[in-house]
């Protein structure tokens, strides 16, 4: 008897759909302010996708295990199980890489932020008093 567990299929299937839906949300927001990020869309919609992929290995994966099993189909299960965790390893490094591409934004917006209320401080220390 095989024991199958859904959930784990199912939390990946759902947390691909929020972020897909967010980004899009995200993006046209940015759409209307006039500053679309198109990398962005694009990073986080394939991160979305391949949840998506690493909850149909999960799920359409065949997990029994027999007794004896010949060596042809051990090594297919390896192949299937490393690509599986090829996606996941992708995956993380698709998160790294946006979680260092939004420091990176972070710290322009910080940056200028900085400047712009040097900029006024200073105006503000030229104006004459009365």
């Amino acid at each position: 008897m095989e024991l199958r567990f859904y959930g784990l299929p199912l939390l990946l299937l759902g947390g691909a759909a929020w972020l897909a839906l967010a980004e899009i949300r995200n993006f046209q927001a940015g759409r209307e302010a006039e500053r679309p990020s198109w990398s962005r869309l694009i990073r986080r919609l394939f991160g979305a996708a391949l949840l998506v992929a690493i909850s149909a290995m999960f799920q359409f994966a065949d997990t029994r295990l027999p007794d004896q099993m010949p060596p042809d189909q051990a090594l297919a299960y390896f192949h299937y199980w490393m690509g599986a965790l090829a996606l996941v390893g992708l995956a993380g490094i698709l998160a790294l890489w946006d979680v260092l591409a939004e420091l990176r934004n972070l710290r322009s917006y910080v940056d200028r932020a900085e400047r712009d209320e040097l900029r006024k401080l200073h105006d503000h220390l030229k104006e004459p008093k009365p």
